[in-house]
């Protein structure tokens, strides 16, 4: 037998005549251990089965502690790229897409000289962008007003106006207040009562000079 080296697990209780008292039959295969076997009275030779493991081992090589995580990341992404916690997620947040806000908002640009951009890159013909004001108050073929520029070319180019336009239900019951051609530059009021109102100097609300346009 080839010279083999083993470790002995002793139970505690082991006398020193079962230390002695090995046996071992045939070659033991390496990574045998020695171990006492209550049922045989004798030390006799297992050998130790090390299960395959199917998982990668850990990286040790960035940063974690051997954990392969790095410190300053996160899915490789920085911490600017996440909410922090006390960012608000209740029921006053508002999405940036289809969502709506209840209350007063005050937009303070502070020294920026803009205040709110309103864009799209619609080039379909009759797409615009602009604001609605709407108030329930009214009955609901008179309760909205709506501010908006128009693309008055399919594809885009130099077509486009700006209206002022009374929503009195759907078109064509709505009426153009305002519209401003911003191509030819012509500006085209209407009304069923057009009027032009012109106050003294220092004047106070309703003392009004009022000029008929017909």
């Amino acid at each position: 037998m080839a010279e083999e080296t083993f470790h002995r697990v002793m139970p505690r209780g082991t006398r020193l005549r079962q230390l002695l008292d090995v046996e071992i039959s045939g070659n033991p295969p390496d990574g045998s251990i020695l171990l006492w076997d209550a049922a045989e009275g004798r030390w006799v030779a297992r050998q130790i089965t090390i299960p395959a493991h199917t998982h990668s081992p850990a990286d040790i090589t960035p940063q974690g502690h051997g954990s392969g995580l790095h410190a300053d990341l996160l899915d490789g992404q920085h911490a600017s790229a996440f909410a922090a916690a006390s960012h608000n997620h209740d029921g006053t947040y508002v999405k940036k897409v289809g969502d709506t806000m209840s209350g007063a908002l005050t937009i303070d640009t502070g020294l920026s000289s803009n205040a709110l951009t309103l864009r799209t890159s619609n080039t379909a013909l009759y797409s615009n962008t602009g604001v609605i004001l709407s108030h329930s108050a009214p009955a609901p073929s008179q309760r909205e007003l709506r501010l908006f520029l128009e693309n008055q070319q399919a594809g885009g180019g130099g077509k486009a106006a700006l209206f002022l336009r009374h929503q009195r239900g759907s078109w064509p019951d709505a009426r153009d207040i305002l519209v401003y051609d911003m191509q030819t530059e012509e500006l085209r009021l209407s009304g069923s009562n057009l009027r032009f109102l012109q106050s003294p100097a220092g004047s106070s609300a309703g003392s009004e000079t009022a000029y008929q346009i017909w």
